[in-house]
């Protein structure tokens, strides 16, 4: 049985047919995108073999009469193709299949608690996909020396942490001009890598700052900004700290920084 989603997207509204099972008309999407299928599959037959090779069955089927064939793709298949074309609509349509998902997942575990966990163990699959296609395009950014932007949290003031030569390095700072990225201190480090960002206000970075060289003994005027212990007891420190205060503050995710670190390579 065929499905219409709709998805609101720059002001326009993208038609999507779909199966029950969620195999997509890509058929449709790459016309959408002046894209086409068949030069998509041409050009990447070795991704749609790995995919199926992993799946162990087929991910492309053609149906409708022969003058008007659609092809429809496994989901999966779908998101890579997507982020092929358009990331952010990649990340709507994925949205909407977790929302169904986790609604359908409701009504399941009280019918069928087996499939209702195959369907929660296929969205944690696709999920991670959907995350390591977003860190290998970004790594192909940088390999070709091409700038992007990372999406953080922003805030005016915030707080991280790297480790150089063997020490922790931490430090507070304002976001750089664009409010997207903390300042990058590569004097000493060839590959700097942030091992977290908190964000919160001047007056509870400043009593978090004092807090951390009082506990890590970082008293020394040529050292107060370097550690002996580790990046994640320091992470550990400090979050308990704001929690223990009651001072609001946001933290990075852990893919976020990964892209993040990706973006500020040399």
């Amino acid at each position: 049985m065929n499905n219409k989603l709709d998805i609101y997207y720059k002001g326009t509204i993208i038609p999507i047919n779909r199966t029950d099972s969620w195999e997509v008309n890509i058929t449709q999407l790459c016309k959408i995108f002046n894209k086409r299928w068949r030069n998509w599959r041409k050009n990447n037959e070795s991704v749609i073999n790995t995919y199926e090779r992993l799946e162990n069955k087929s991910l492309v089927r053609e149906m409708g009469p022969k003058n008007k064939v659609q092809t429809y793709v496994h989901i999966k298949l779908a998101f890579r193709i997507l982020n092929d074309f358009d990331s952010e609509f990649s990340w709507l349509v994925f949205s909407m299949y977790e929302k169904q998902l986790l609604s359908d997942n409701k009504q399941l575990l009280s019918d069928n608690k087996q499939l209702a966990n195959d369907k929660t163990k296929l969205f944690l699959q696709l999920k991670d996909t959907n995350k390591n296609i977003e860190l290998l395009k970004a790594e192909n950014l940088n390999l070709n020396r091409i700038n992007f932007n990372v999406p953080l949290i922003g805030g005016m003031y915030l707080l991280y942490a790297y480790v150089c030569n063997n020490l922790v390095k931490f430090g507070t700072s304002f976001c750089n001009k664009d409010g997207q990225r903390p300042k990058s201190h590569k004097t000493s480090v060839p590959d700097l890598s942030i091992g977290f960002v908190f964000y919160s206000s001047k007056s509870n970075l400043q009593n978090v700052n004092k807090a951390i060289k009082s506990k890590f003994n970082s008293s020394s005027k040529k050292k107060r900004e370097h550690l002996t212990c580790s990046i994640n007891d320091l992470e550990t420190f400090i979050e308990d700290y704001f929690i223990l205060m009651g001072f609001d503050y946001q933290k990075e995710d852990i893919q976020t920084l990964k892209l993040l670190n990706i973006s500020l390579r040399d």
